[in-house]
């Protein structure tokens, strides 16, 4: 299964400068997409990824094999460097039942 993670900008309904930014999962068997906040790319992708893997495993009995797409290599080397406590428990999310 493909699940696929990203960082989404947009601005808020107000006339304000202020872009917010905002985490998207989309796969074969959900799809979610909400605001972040006031966070960066990067706390975007890794929320994103966070929320991939938590959604996965709600479904172990839906797939056999799950690989996830991000196109930020700074997210994907902070997660397997496991130096930063926002991303350190990533790594150790289990995904068997």
């Amino acid at each position: 299964m493909k699940v696929t993670v990203g960082f989404l900008r947009y601005k808020s309904g107000s006339k304000s400068d202020n872009p917010n930014a905002g985490a998207g999962v989309f796969s074969e068997i959900f799809s979610f997409y909400g605001p972040v906040g006031r966070g960066t790319a990067f706390d975007s992708e890794i929320a994103a990824i966070r929320t991939a893997l938590s959604q996965l495993q709600c479904h172990l009995e839906k797939f056999t094999r799950a690989f996830i797409f991000c196109d930020s290599r700074a997210a994907l080397l902070d997660i397997v460097s496991s130096n930063n406590p926002k991303t350190k428990d990533i790594l150790e999310m289990p995904l068997s039942s």
